[in-house]
């Protein structure tokens, strides 16, 4: 039998659970705002070099909070991506769970320097991970890929990850200090 709180009986809802719920709510948040900021901004843009906003977010989530923060970002804005796209759905989902869940293995590094090093190479492996890792799924399920228009597209990606990342980088480690 419930209380008129909604809570069962004799349980009480604790502070623990808001601010799990909140973290829940801003990670959801941010993950439709980055999609949504990937698709309607950054994909117009006329630039040769276009970060991916998206995949960012997962490796930031998952260099934050570790393995499993990044593959929960992951399969969230992969989800997102997949009902947004238009592969199968799953493929994104896939894909950046596992990226995620990688770049998160790689947040021990403790100077400041071997950090920034650190972000650089995981953002760097990330952002040639999810393009193939995409393409070998659709593969593998016979899809038509092009491979010429896959392989043009990761330098500039590539650099316009690397390039926030190192931008970015030092603000998020001199925060964690």
């Amino acid at each position: 039998m419930c209380r008129r709180d909604g809570n069962p009986q004799g349980r009480r809802s604790s502070g623990a659970e808001a601010v799990i719920a909140g973290r829940v709510v801003m990670a959801g948040l941010l993950v439709v705002a980055a999609v949504l900021l990937q698709a309607g901004v950054v994909a117009r843009l006329a630039l040769p070099v276009r970060p991916d906003l998206v995949l960012l977010l997962v490796v930031a989530a998952a260099r934050a909070g570790g393995p499993d923060a990044g593959a929960g970002y992951g399969f969230a804005a992969g989800l997102l991506l997949d009902l947004l796209g238009d592969h199968p759905a799953g493929v994104a989902a896939l894909v950046l769970t596992a990226v995620g869940y990688s770049c998160g293995l790689s947040r021990r590094a403790r100077p400041m320097l071997l950090r920034l090093a650190a972000l650089v190479v995981v953002v760097s492996l990330a952002s040639v991970a999810y393009p193939v890792g995409v393409a070998a799924v659709l593969a593998a399920l016979r899809r038509p890929l092009d491979w010429p228009s896959i392989g043009a597209s990761l330098p500039g990606q590539l650099a316009g990850n690397v390039i926030v990342a190192v931008l970015l980088g030092p603000a998020a480690v001199l925060r964690r200090r």
